[in-house]
């Protein structure tokens, strides 16, 4: 199996749901978005999209619905609204490599792969100082019509070796996004997926003082 096969399986595995699979199927429990790490295989995925109707919801959480308009960078999407609003959102707990930096237009390049043109929920609890929503991102996955918006894009670009996971502002995740990111991390250095490939990758919170 090639490279980029093992990598597309690998996060189908981990991201995807066939809706026909029954909750009552698989070995452990539900984190608050209806989706689990199989106690069985180790593998990340979802049984239901998350609620946009507010369902499992934390008190302070907000939800976006809308198409995606433009990929900035690795790390950073605009989303048009049903209202024709343009919203900047910066995907929480991850930092992709700057436009200037080695794998930066590999990055944004992946990124636009998976949501450009594409309908997407976005889940956020805040804004950063960029006045960008910090979100989660889920689209529903190119080769499963029958899913919902099942794939955790934050995750599939740390798991693709197209970001970092943002250790600095761990605190901003959940508990379960924080041990799901880390794993997925290091699968992809164990991989030598993507910017991991390099022998030596400067991360860009330190590219960016150079």
């Amino acid at each position: 199996m090639s490279k980029a096969a093992a990598l597309a399986a690998c996060i189908a595995a981990s991201c995807l749901l066939l809706v026909a699979c029954a909750v009552s199927g698989h070995p452990g429990g539900l984190d608050a978005s209806g989706c689990h790490t199989s106690s069985r295989t180790g593998e990340y995925h979802c049984h239901s999209q998350p609620s946009a109707s507010g369902h499992n919801r934390s008190p302070s959480e907000s939800q976006l619905q809308g198409r995606v308009v433009a990929v900035t960078d690795g790390d950073t999407i605009k989303v048009l609204d049903a209202s024709n609003v343009v919203h900047r959102v910066r995907l929480n707990g991850i930092d992709a490599p700057e436009k200037s930096q080695p794998f930066g237009n590999a990055s944004r390049k992946h990124l636009e792969s998976i949501v450009a043109g594409r309908q997407v929920l976005v889940k956020s609890v805040k804004y950063d100082r960029y006045g960008r929503i910090l979100g989660s991102v889920w689209v529903q996955p190119r080769d499963c019509p029958s899913c919902g918006k099942t794939l955790y894009i934050n995750h599939a670009q740390i798991l693709a070796g197209m970001a970092w996971w943002y250790r600095y502002y761990a605190d901003d995740q959940s508990a379960q996004d924080r041990g799901r990111f880390e794993s997925a991390e290091r699968e992809a250095i164990a991989r030598k997926w993507g910017l991991w490939a390099d022998q030596h990758p400067v991360p860009p919170w330190v590219w960016r003082r150079q």
